[in-house]
């Protein structure tokens, strides 16, 4: 019997959505290479001041992540179709508790074993959606994700920011290009070297995070074959990405580790340390949280890769505020429909600074995108056509775009967390 490729392809990227196997785990005692301290700045949670030593030199090479982490469509125990075909039997378990994620490695993204249309898609970690009580839904891939980008960004930042230059990063949905300037050396007296490469490596990383979002709502596929518009802008999306970001903020300003092994170790405690903070609940009550929400941000009728299956999306890209079951359902923070969340603190709202007094950080690097056809065709608005170039000053009109077709789609409230009118 032969297998239709695409069919074969569709269930190996739907494996690789919901996990393969179980990761082991790292055993060492958690926090020991992290203070808490370092954990509270790196997110805005209070903390001390950062060091303010800073040599560009001594960082070690790292190469520009090059692999997507295949993970997580929102929702749980979802069903995929090939075509309007159920592929009968497979359900994605994507749900985890903070503590089940794997041990994390450096660009850990799936690779491919076997021909491009009947390979396995493999990835070594285990990630999945924890729910956090500050936090709402977390996604470790989006984390590790843009944990390795942030860092990658800052190291080279750093190597061009007396003399400026340029360098490639990993395609999607087109070719992308960082070109940076000299840092001015009036801005570098006033803030320090450190904080204009960390910030603004955190700016870029979330400028390149919302074009991924968008890039897959036009049809840019990670592992071709498979859509990926219904995970596009979804609630935990860009919240994730800016934990994983103000990962590698903490990582910077504690000090840059020697190595790929070294990062990956400390990232492992970090990512334990950021989701005791924002107070990740067990898998049971994650899924408890989201069979409650089924319905208003998901529909489980619904299966994999149809885009309604998401009814709820998230476009903030200012000051991020994070999606809790509370939100949703009107019940005041400190009434929690939770137990494990009573007392828990405050919501913790993330963002990725956009400049510092004097300096706006696109004045020191820009995101340029040369985008393919494909999303042309299926109607990325261009600002000059027929000149394909985007940079990120064109994202929030693009987002825009799209905010509009899926208020169409599902109303005035299709971009709130909210499930009737506040």
């Amino acid at each position: 019997m032969t297998r239709k490729p695409g069919i074969a392809l569709a269930v190996c990227c739907a494996l690789a959505l919901g996990g393969c196997g179980r990761a082991p785990r790292w055993t060492l005692p958690v926090g020991a290479r992290v203070a808490d301290r370092d954990v509270a700045r790196a997110l805005d949670d209070r903390g001390g001041p950062p060091p303010r030593r800073f040599d560009p030199s001594t960082l070690p090479p790292f190469p520009a992540p090059a692999h997507t982490r295949p993970c997580c469509v929102f929702g749980a125990g979802l069903q995929v179709e090939v075509g309007k075909l159920p592929v009968p039997g497979l359900s994605l378990a994507n749900l985890r508790s903070a503590s089940d994620i794997g041990l994390h490695r450096y660009d850990g993204g799936a690779r491919r074993i076997g021909s491009p249309g009947d390979g396995l898609l493999l990835t070594p970690e285990r990630n999945g959606l924890v729910y956090t009580c500050r936090g709402g839904f977390i996604d470790t891939a989006h984390v590790r994700d843009y944990a390795d980008l942030t860092f990658f960004l800052a190291i080279a930042i750093a190597r061009l920011s007396e003399r400026g230059g340029e360098f490639a990063l990993a395609p999607q949905g087109g070719m992308l290009r960082v070109r940076v300037r000299p840092f001015p050396l009036e801005q570098v007296e006033i803030h320090g070297l450190r904080k204009l490469v960390e910030d603004t490596a955190q700016w870029l990383a979330f400028q390149v995070s919302i074009w991924h979002e968008i890039a897959t709502w036009y049809g840019y596929e990670s592992f071709p074959g498979f859509s990926e518009k219904v995970s596009a802008f979804s609630p935990e999306d860009l919240y994730s990405n800016l934990v994983g970001i103000k990962i590698a903020r903490g990582l910077v300003e504690t000090g840059p580790p020697p190595d790929e092994l070294a990062y990956a170790r400390l990232v492992d405690d970090w990512i334990t340390l950021v989701l005791a903070r924002l107070g990740a609940v067990p898998v049971e009550r994650t899924a408890r949280v989201m069979e409650t929400l089924d319905g208003v941000w998901w529909d489980s009728s619904k299966r994999i890769p149809d885009w309604t299956l998401v009814r709820r999306r998230d476009f903030q890209v200012r000051t991020v505020e994070p999606w809790t079951v509370e939100r949703a359902f009107g019940v005041p923070p400190d009434e929690p429909l939770l137990p494990d969340c009573e007392g828990g603190g405050a919501l913790l709202p993330l963002r990725a600074p956009e400049g510092v007094e004097g300096i706006r950080f696109a004045q020191i690097a820009t995101l340029e995108i040369d985008v393919d056809e494909m999303l042309l065709a299926r109607g990325l608005p261009l600002a000059d056509p027929p000149r394909r170039a985007v940079t990120e000053q064109d994202l929030p009109r693009i987002l825009e775009a799209i905010r509009a077709e899926h208020t169409a789609t599902f109303g005035p409230l299709g971009d709130r967390p909210e499930r009737v009118a506040p």
